[in-house]
């Protein structure tokens, strides 16, 4: 069964003309827009299907306590990925910070 999103009053916008206001308002160098706007949904896409990780993994954790939360796999290397593509490490923080707050409501 398909979810249904609720719409606020007077938010009538896409989800693209959503994505495109957080890559226009990152501070991309001129030229960047479109494969930040991939990258965003790209990231998207990955919040979408997976919940955040755990840091389980990492051996020097011995405590009771559980972990914090952190990204999958998924989301890691698609953020290296458009890293590598030549997108700047602190618009890549903006265009994540934007999509957490939009996905999650909360803001670091």
């Amino acid at each position: 069964m398909a979810r249904r999103s609720r719409r606020l009053p007077g938010n009538d916008h896409s989800a693209d003309d959503v994505l495109r206001r957080i890559v226009t308002a990152s501070g991309l160098a001129p030229g960047q827009e479109e494969a930040g706007l991939a990258f965003a949904r790209e990231l998207v896409a990955t919040m979408r299907h997976g919940r955040l990780g755990t840091r389980s993994e990492l051996p020097e954790r011995n405590s009771v306590m559980s972990p914090p939360p952190d990204f999958s796999r998924r989301t890691k290397s698609v953020v290296a990925k458009w890293f590598r593509r030549g997108l700047s490490g602190r618009a890549l923080w903006r265009v994540g910070e934007a999509v957490m707050e939009l996905r999650f409501g909360f803001r670091r």
